[in-house]
């Protein structure tokens, strides 16, 4: 019975307890940039331009949402600063289109329409007519049974929607239209921006040592990606090195007894080859503002190649939003990584609202649903002590 109770219990409690460690500061280190709203236009003046790009892929089909999302960012933040825009599109754009975006753009804010080459976009070249056809068949196996609102939520059966996860995981950065730049924040049509951001987060991103940064951290379908987390974790075993505490922090520990986890669960294509999962908590992609150089770098670059080459964009549906949150924290230093409290974001149905926090600037916030917060506090346990989510600016975390 002794025996038992240590295989069954204690040995379980203790791999979750230990398996996967990370540190907890003392205080938190990765508060909002700003409490308080300066004057924009003041701020702005003394603030110097970095090399920096607002981003959008968009269709020509979406051109009055492409268009009234750029009017409201221009509005909310950049009619202070004018960094430019590019936007992309696997197909040229249509003059009206170009029409609509560009009478929405401030002032002084220049925008480059191109095209996303074939070679970016679509099946990678080791995809013959034998492999589409299989690739398409499991997509529809995966959603039998699901509901069309479903079905068409995850775009799990439209082969751009593969293209396009494929491109925003491993060409974006690398289209020249964008090569001049160092810095970039993702924007994609009908999005909105309740508050206004009074403040340039390029520049801060850049003075606090900031690589990587998002608003929004959601679950993924783990039906639709069984593969990822397996195919990431054993590339990560074969980095040199310790990893940072934030891949760690996205580890869901099993609880099965040592047997299981050895010889069985490591069968299961969501598990590690310890037995273990991924929490499946991500940073929502179609949010973020980054440092080129990190999706330039070799490692990153490695890291899409390895994905790349087993399939797993198109035989399942890696997303790029997954894939960002796995490698920022394979590589990232969990103080590289910033949570944009302060500043407001729709994507429908979701909203983050920092009106609720006691922060953000002029918010005009809807009753959309609020992002999953418990989600989001698992994802910033190694920036916040055991009772961070106490503390005044994190109140929303409770």
């Amino acid at each position: 019975m002794l025996f038992l109770f240590v295989v069954v219990v204690l040995e379980p409690y203790h791999h979750v307890q230990t398996a996967y460690p990370f540190e907890r500061p003392s205080e938190p280190t990765d508060p909002p940039f700003y409490t308080t709203c300066p004057n924009a236009a003041a701020l702005a003046k003394e603030t110097p331009r970095e090399s920096a790009v607002l981003f959008m892929l968009a269709r020509n089909s979406e051109a009055y949402a492409a268009a009234k999302t750029v009017r409201n960012l221009e509005n909310r933040f950049n009619k202070h600063y004018n960094y430019p825009w590019v936007f992309l599109n696997d197909q040229p754009f249509e003059r009206g289109f170009k029409e609509k975006v560009l009478n929405a753009l401030s002032p002084g804010t220049n925008a480059t329409f191109d095209e996303v080459p074939s070679e970016m976009w679509g099946w990678p070249e080791t995809f013959g007519p034998k492999q589409q056809a299989a690739a398409m068949s499991t997509w529809d196996r995966w959603v039998e049974g699901m509901s069309q609102e479903f079905k068409d939520g995850v775009h799990v059966q439209k082969a751009s929607y593969h293209h396009m996860c494929r491109f925003n995981s491993g060409f974006f950065y690398d289209h020249p239209a964008m090569r001049k730049y160092k810095w970039y924040w993702r924007v994609e049509p009908g999005v909105s921006f309740p508050c206004d951001i009074p403040y340039d987060p390029f520049h801060e991103m850049i003075a606090r040592n900031k690589s990587y940064g998002y608003t929004v951290a959601l679950w993924e379908v783990g039906k639709l990606s069984p593969g990822l987390f397996r195919a990431t974790s054993d590339f990560a075993e074969t980095l040199p090195g310790k990893r940072p505490g934030m891949w760690n922090a996205m580890h869901e520990a099993s609880w099965a007894p040592w047997p299981i986890r050895r010889f069985i669960l490591p069968r299961f294509a969501s598990k590690n080859k310890y037995g273990d999962a991924w929490s499946m908590c991500h940073y929502w992609s179609n949010f973020e503002i980054a440092d080129l150089d990190f999706f330039r770098s070799e490692k990153y670059r490695d890291y899409f190649s390895y994905l790349d080459k087993l399939g797993g964009f198109h035989y399942e549906r890696w997303g790029d939003a997954p894939v960002h949150s796995l490698a920022a924290a394979m590589f990232l230093e969990p103080h590289q990584i910033h949570y944009f409290h302060d500043i407001g974001y729709r994507h429908s149905p979701f909203q983050h609202c920092p009106e609720d926090d006691g922060l953000g600037c002029n918010c005009q916030c809807d009753d959309s649903k609020p992002a999953n917060l418990y989600c989001l506090k698992s994802v910033r346990r190694p920036v916040l002590p055991d009772e961070g989510q106490k503390r005044g600016f994190l109140r929303g975390l409770r």
